[in-house]
């Protein structure tokens, strides 16, 4: 079993700003709270996500993460929030919105 990354109002948790967090190889579970704000989640090229949560007023993009086609460790994204986005993006995904110049 991996470990978790809890993210809360305690160390930081996205609230009126907007916050990257990088899934750390051995993860397998990112539980997130926000409030009106957005959030990039970046997993391994390699990962199998699934998202879960409820978010009120905001939603949750995830596109070749949970496209179900890799073949690295299944990584859990838990979100509970309001009033914002949650982007789970591959390290591909992201450095190309980088180069790109998309912030959102």
């Amino acid at each position: 079993m991996g470990r978790g990354q809890l993210l809360g109002r305690e160390d930081g948790a996205a609230v009126f700003s907007s916050r990257t967090i990088a899934v750390a190889p051995g993860d397998d579970r990112v539980e997130l709270g926000f409030r009106f704000s957005g959030t990039e989640v970046v997993v391994p090229d390699d990962a199998r996500v699934v998202t879960n949560g409820a978010v009120v007023f905001g939603s949750v993009d995830c596109g070749a993460a949970c496209a179900g086609t890799g073949t690295g460790p299944e990584i859990t994204v838990d979100t509970s929030g309001a009033f914002g986005s949650v982007d789970v993006r591959t390290v591909t995904e992201a450095a190309a919105d980088r180069a790109d110049g998309d912030d959102d």
